[in-house]
């Protein structure tokens, strides 16, 4: 009994350790027949299992540093072989996904980019704007500021114009006084010659009279010596 109770109580030990996680346990008795055939089984099967374990922590450690093209070295058979073979896929798909990833954000940060960038010329272009607005308002402030001036000095035109009418308005007026005044002098002048060629005949007439009363009183005049004489 002791012969099969010893190997079959070193199977169970072995193949609790390795249920508890611990790969490294080994069969520790020589055993014979088939008790070591199971045993060398054992720990062949603890080796290989260990070694899978062992490469998929490699491989996983690899993809967490960043090493996706990282691929089994093992050469595994049968369910191992399945585990392993998942366990490249999942690196590949993985890599993949980063790819995918990295491409996504480099388009990302190219949009990033191009949305700053139109950010900057919008506030640029929002800048000058502003520039352009404050300028428009300081010319439009200037125009309001001319075009009361020049209301001022249209008035004061207006004004001038219409003290220049009134002016030329009383310089006809005086100029018609002046045509009447040269009219009535003209008449005047005209009634003074005509009284003057009236004093003329007149006078002409006096000195007619005065001629024939000079020529009577010597008429007379002779006529009395004529009567002395006889």
């Amino acid at each position: 009994m002791d012969a099969m109770a010893v190997p079959m109580r070193e199977v169970v030990r072995i193949t609790d350790a390795y249920a508890g996680g611990d790969l490294s346990a080994r069969v520790a008795i020589d055993a014979k027949g088939e008790f070591k055939e199971l045993g060398e089984t054992l720990d062949q099967f603890g080796k290989d299992l260990q070694a899978i374990v062992a490469e998929t922590g490699r491989i996983a450690g690899s993809a967490a540093k960043g090493d996706l093209a990282v691929k089994a070295e093992i050469d595994a058979k049968g369910d191992y072989r399945k585990l392993i073979s998942s366990v490249d896929e999942l690196v590949g798909v993985l890599s993949d996904t980063v790819v995918t990833a990295k491409d996504a954000s480099t388009k990302v940060l190219g949009t990033a980019e191009g949305l700053a960038s139109a950010a900057e010329e919008m506030n640029a272009g929002m800048e000058q704007l502003a520039s352009g607005s404050m300028e428009i308002a300081d010319g439009s402030q200037k125009l309001a500021e001319l075009a009361q001036v020049t209301a001022r000095d249209i008035e004061d035109v207006a004004t001038e114009i219409n003290q220049t009418s009134i002016s030329a308005s009383k310089s006809a007026e005086k100029a018609q006084d002046a045509v009447q005044v040269s009219h009535e002098v003209q008449e005047a002048a005209q009634k003074t010659l005509d009284g003057l060629v009236q004093i003329q005949e007149s006078v002409a007439k006096t000195s007619e009279t005065v001629s024939g009363m000079n020529t009577a009183i010597d008429q007379v005049g002779d006529m009395g010596s004529h009567h002395r004489c006889c």
